[in-house]
């Protein structure tokens, strides 16, 4: 697994890609890292050792980050991490007073795990290697039970297991204390308030073209707004992507977003999926990656597989998830607290998946630059409700594929944002059809609203719906012996298969549990 690894030197780590390992102490330090990326990872002086999991913007070189990190670091060693801009988890070690010190930056984007029992810290980006080498092992009830009800998010700094917490912002590790460094000195570092869209246009392509310089990119393309924004930007800008799109054959996903490729006339590779491919690695999944409320991304490794002979290894992947996560309204139109649908956004989902990612490739979010992140975070509260300047941004941006709506029985980008939730109402009707269908003739009818119809899967005579019968009814699963109700699980899953109620996510969110407790 990618990322650095702290834990005791009585015992040993491996990893698939290449690493740097170094004694310090009682503990070792171990680097595990893609070596095909014109980046410095790791840099050694007389007293200091700088071990780097990612990329420092603000650095003048990616080739000499970790020297510029080591720079700073010797200038200041309080104040230095409230001057560094990146996606890092970063080490750095006094040789010889035989001491170091851990940070990880403002989103803990590249996850990280930790366990702290007894004075014995273990910290990887490796879930399984930590869980290996615990001596004991008990289940995070409270965090299982927040998982079961709580409709989508649970807490970011928890997992599955008691003893293992996931790594948070702004996390500080020094003499085996867990503690927070000040996310207000970063914030007074580059904050700075624009409201003119055209100036902050202007800002995130600049922003882009300095963190792509010279690479290869995959956009994993949606054909969504916040993934054809990214598209179009990084053809203006003339750099050297392809895109790539997974999900079913007919969903709106494999359809849109070959039609936005096309019309700007880039690269496009499809990996075509069927029910089946969720399961074939979601225990895989599970055991890698616990702490989320469902699997449904098991199948990014088919996916990823599919491209290793069509795609460069030197690629770096974008997800064009950044715009959606600061702009993109659906989380912050809730209401609820503007940080907490931020932190909520990036922290509970997209984090730990794209570990899996990482695997494969060393992916990299064009747009958590610090400087853009804080200027998004200022935007006034009413500029930002009903996605007005989300809307801006991407009208200014989009010219070639703002023609092709959204979704196939929705709206097109043409229409204004205030009109966007009546128009909502066309892509339920089409919803609740396919739902009346299946009530009077007993058969799913599949429609394409998303990559994977796990509503009808689930209720067709597929695979998927005798591995839920199975898991849940069939037998006594472990979700009902510890935390539910056998007699409340048969009966919600009766209601969805009938048609009489929708189940979905919490089925899903079941299955995932019952998944980790049978790899755990």
């Amino acid at each position: 697994m990618i990322g650095i690894h702290i834990y005791p030197s009585s015992i040993s780590y491996t990893s698939n890609h290449s690493d740097i390992t170094r004694e310090l102490g009682d503990s070792k330090i171990t680097l595990s890292y893609h070596n095909q990326y014109d980046k410095q990872v790791f840099f050694e002086s007389d007293k200091y050792l700088i071990f780097l999991d990612g990329w420092i913007f603000n650095s003048p070189s990616y080739t000499n980050q970790a020297e510029f990190i080591l720079e700073k670091y010797v200038k200041d060693s309080v104040n230095f991490i409230y001057e560094l801009n990146g996606q890092f988890n970063l080490v750095i070690c006094n040789k010889v007073e035989l001491k170091y010190n851990y940070y990880n930056d403002i989103f803990s984007i590249r996850k990280h795990f930790f366990s702290f029992e007894n004075s014995i810290l273990f910290l990887s980006s490796d879930l399984t290697f930590i869980t290996n080498h615990l001596n004991k092992k008990n289940l995070n009830v409270d965090h299982i039970k927040k998982n079961i009800n709580l409709p989508r998010f649970i807490d970011i700094k928890e997992t599955f297991i008691n003893e293992i917490k996931q790594g948070f912002p702004c996390m500080k590790i020094t003499e085996n204390t867990i503690s927070s460094y000040s996310f207000e000195k970063v914030k007074h570092n580059f904050s700075y308030e624009e409201k003119n869209p055209i100036f902050f246009l202007d800002k995130i392509k600049n922003t882009i073209s300095r963190t792509y310089k010279n690479e290869d990119l995959l956009l994993l393309l949606t054909g969504g707004l916040d993934s054809r924004f990214l598209l179009e930007i990084f053809k203006e800008l003339n750099l050297n992507f392809q895109t790539a799109t997974y999900g079913n054959k007919i969903s709106d996903e494999v359809q849109i977003a070959s039609k936005v490729a096309e019309v700007n006339d880039i690269k496009h590779f499809i990996c075509h999926l069927d029910a089946e491919d969720f399961l074939v690695d979601a225990k895989k999944y599970i055991k890698n990656f616990s702490g989320l409320d469902i699997f449904v991304q098991s199948s990014i490794y088919k996916f990823l597989s599919s491209l290793k002979l069509k795609v460069n290894k030197n690629t770096i992947i974008d997800t064009g998830f950044a715009l959606d996560m600061f702009l993109g309204g659906s989380q912050l139109n809730k209401e609820i607290n503007h940080d907490l649908a931020i932190e909520n956004r990036v922290f509970s989902a997209l984090s730990i998946r794209q570990s899996a990612i990482r695997e494969f490739y060393e992916d990299r979010y064009s747009m958590y630059n610090y400087d853009i992140y804080f200027m998004m975070r200022n935007l006034p509260k009413d500029l930002i409700k009903d996605n007005k300047f989300y809307y801006k941004l991407c009208k200014l941006q989009i010219k070639k594929s703002f023609h092709i709506p959204l979704q196939s029985t929705m709206f097109g980008l043409s229409l204004e944002p205030k009109f966007w939730k009546s128009s909502e109402s066309i892509q339920f009707e089409k919803e609740k059809f396919v739902l009346e269908y299946f009530q009077k003739n007993n058969k799913a009818l599949y429609h394409n609203r998303y990559y994977s119809d796990f509503g009808m899967w689930i209720r067709d005579e597929t695979a998927w719906k005798n591995f839920i019968l199975d898991m849940f009814v069939k037998n006594k699963s472990n979700l009902s012996k510890m935390f539910l109700d056998q007699k409340l699980i048969e009966n919600t899953i009766n209601q969805h298969m009938s048609g009489e109620e929708n189940h979905i996510r919490k089925i899903i969110k079941w299955v995932s549990l019952e998944l980790f407790f049978q790899v755990n």
